[in-house]
């Protein structure tokens, strides 16, 4: 009779040989030799059954380990993981994945992936899965995703077919960060190239307004005008004064420095409650003049004072306001809110108005945009905001807008440690001593030269005009002046290399004066840097030279 093999399995058979070798068995009689050995042979098949089960159930356990460590690993992973079918179908996504779209995995396995992708990247969408499938290598896109909560999301998707191109595994990482920083950095690049634009421009126009100006001054002191021809001058001039206050607010667009000399140690919660209780008449008598509610609330917490401009912040707390009003023309809510971060305090405006699109969100801060149209606003409240608050080192950005629902401004600033902030110049005007003045003129604009000839002499100093740098020390060669007031801007040698010149030459016995149209920009250590007593603005009055002139007459700077 041939032996019943149970398994194939060589080791299996010996090691059940083994053990059955020692069970106590009974000696077989010579008639149940054939009966014995098929016993046995079912005894050796039952012991390796035994084993065999042994084995399995260990390589099950195994197995369950390895698939659960996989699902572990899987599920919680630093990256959402999603495999789609070649129609774009979702077939499979890990726990970061439903977090990502903010939706439960059971209501979003076997839906279309596309329907949480934002209409403007969907075509990006299905040409990446197009390109995944045909080339058989990993496929990289960026696409806007809209989440559970309605909010938008920058993200990197890296696919590659998989499973005979039957299926696409895709990872998918969160970039919202890295592209609002980027789209931060273009906006604040962008902004300086304005800013350096408008500086130049309001340079131009400040020589420009400073012959009108100059020349309308010198005209109102004219003998027998007629009554007529003084108003028409005196309009002019009230114009020509309005367009320099315009100017003035293109130049500090572009400034990124101030010298500080009116800054306080201040309590924003203070001047908040200031500024609201001044706007009083706009935000609830003129709303509610019109049948309307603007509901205006405040949550100021405890924070330090910082060191500013009254008046700029003031002037600040203006623009914004009127703004968040104005968003609201139905009436509405505005909460003032203020707090403190680490090294900085904040306030942000937040309004239930009309929102702002994308396109006026990227320019609100430009310089004449308003979406006021020409009769309300000439759109420089909001970029004079943004010069200010950047000048007192701060930031200012929109940081939500949903149209329709409103919008929340916030702005900071630096927190202070300083417990007082003095002035770094004294400015008082000493009485005019009578002493006359030799003064020496710098400016390569010629009709700028004749004009400040003829206020000069009005005041009662002599004064000689150079339209350049080298024709300004050919005269100092040959003759000695108290006052040397010279432009910046020119060309071959501008006003700094002047000044250096001069004060390298001659010591500290002569005065010297820059005037400039950079206003602002010019700081207490760049005069001190160059040896210079005085500063000019321009556009100037004859009034404004007269008490310069009555500063240096006085010896004091």
């Amino acid at each position: 009779m041939k032996s019943t093999q149970g398994t194939n399995n060589p080791g299996l058979r010996r090691k059940a040989e083994q053990m059955l070798v020692k069970k106590p068995k009974t000696q077989p009689t010579e008639t149940e030799s054939e009966k014995f050995k098929l016993l046995h042979e079912l005894e050796v098949h039952q012991i390796e059954l035994e084993l065999q089960n042994e084995e399995l159930s260990r390589a099950k356990t195994v197995a369950q380990e390895a698939a659960d460590k996989y699902t572990e690993l899987y599920d919680f992973a630093p990256f959402a993981y999603f495999t789609l079918s070649s129609s774009g179908r979702i077939l499979e996504m890990n726990l970061p994945g439903s977090q990502l779209l903010g939706k439960e995995r059971s209501k979003v396995i076997n839906t279309p992936f596309d329907f949480y992708i934002s209409e403007d990247t969907r075509i990006v969408f299905f040409d990446f899965l197009e390109k995944a499938f045909k080339s058989h290598v990993k496929e990289s896109c960026e696409l806007t995703i809209i989440t559970g909560d309605k909010k938008s999301l920058f993200i990197q998707v890296n696919g590659i077919a998989i499973g005979n191109a039957s299926q696409c595994l895709i990872n998918i990482i969160d970039v919202t960060e890295r592209k609002q920083a980027e789209k931060a950095l273009i906006e604040s690049q962008r902004l300086g190239a304005i800013g350096e634009m408008t500086s130049s421009i309001a340079h131009d126009f400040n020589n420009s307004l400073q012959v009108i100006c100059g020349n309308l001054e010198l005209a109102l002191l004219t003998d027998n005008l007629s009554e007529s021809v003084t108003r028409y001058l005196k309009t002019i001039q009230v114009t020509a004064r309005d367009a320099t206050k315009r100017v003035k607010i293109l130049r500090r667009f572009g400034d990124i420095k101030t010298d500080r000399r009116n800054f306080s140690l201040t309590d924003l919660n203070i001047l908040i409650n200031e500024v609201i209780a001044q706007m009083r008449p706009i935000w609830k008598d003129e709303a509610e003049r019109k049948g309307l509610s603007v509901i205006l609330k405040t949550k100021l917490h405890d924070i330090p004072r910082i060191v500013c401009d009254q008046g700029d912040l003031r002037t600040v707390l203006y623009n914004v306001f009127i703004n968040s009003i104005e968003a609201m023309p139905n009436g509405g809510e505005l909460l003032v809110e203020t707090g403190r971060r680490t090294h900085e305090v904040f306030i942000t405006i937040s309004d239930n108005g009309i929102g702002m699109s994308e396109e006026i969100k990227t320019r609100i801060f430009q310089p004449f945009f308003s979406t006021k149209g020409l009769d309300i606003g000439r759109g420089l409240g909001m970029s004079g905001v943004f010069t200010i608050v950047k000048e007192h080192g701060g930031n200012v950005f929109v940081k939500s807008t949903v149209q329709g629902k409103g919008t929340v401004i916030e702005i900071t600033f630096p927190v202070s440690d300083e417990e007082t902030a003095e002035s770094k110049q004294d400015f008082a005007k000493p009485a005019n001593t009578g002493k006359q003045l030799s003064i020496l003129w710098v400016d390569d604009e010629e009709n700028i030269r004749k004009m400040a000839a003829e206020m000069v002499k009005i005041l009662g100093h002599t004064i000689d005009t150079a339209g350049s740098g080298k024709e300004a020390l050919k005269y100092l060669g040959q003759k000695k002046y108290n006052l040397v007031i010279t432009d910046l801007g020119m060309n071959e040698m501008n006003g700094w290399q002047l000044a250096d010149t001069i004060r390298n030459k001659y010591g500290k016995s002569m005065k010297i004066a820059v005037i400039s149209g950079w206003g602002d920009q010019i700081t207490e250590a760049d005069l001190s840097s160059h040896g210079i007593d005085y500063k000019i603005d321009k556009p100037f009055t004859l009034v404004q030279l007269k008490n310069t002139l009555e500063v240096v007459q006085g010896g004091k700077t």
